[in-house]
């Protein structure tokens, strides 16, 4: 007994078919966001040393820019497993977390 995929008017279902490209491309750009989000992390852990530092801007830098690395990997699995076009997220969420991990240092040094 096989059971098979259907639309609401009955019909099967359209898979869209793979993009190697997209997908060899989104492991690589995930595998250097995550390398970049280590390295946003291990700098802004030198900030915690500083005796006066600012602690809001400490966690911007510290938690916001590792978690946006985060999400931006979670997301592009998603879109891979959805077989959509991923190559774009984890570019966007190392972009925003550069200029969380900016902004955060500014302030936290700013004191």
């Amino acid at each position: 007994m096989t059971y098979e995929s259907t639309s609401a008017a009955g019909q099967p279902r359209l898979s869209r078919p793979v993009n190697v490209l997209d997908v060899v491309g989104t492991v690589v750009l995930v595998l250097a966001s995550l390398a970049l989000g280590m390295f946003f992390t291990a700098s802004s852990i030198v900030l915690a040393i500083a005796p006066s530092v600012n602690t809001f801007g400490l966690g911007l830098a510290l938690y916001g820019s590792g978690a946006l690395v985060l999400l931006g990997a979670a997301v592009s699995i998603v879109q891979l497993v959805r077989r959509r076009l991923a190559f774009w997220v984890p570019l966007a969420s190392s972009t925003l977390a550069f200029i969380a991990w900016i902004v955060g240092t500014s302030i936290a040094v700013a004191g």
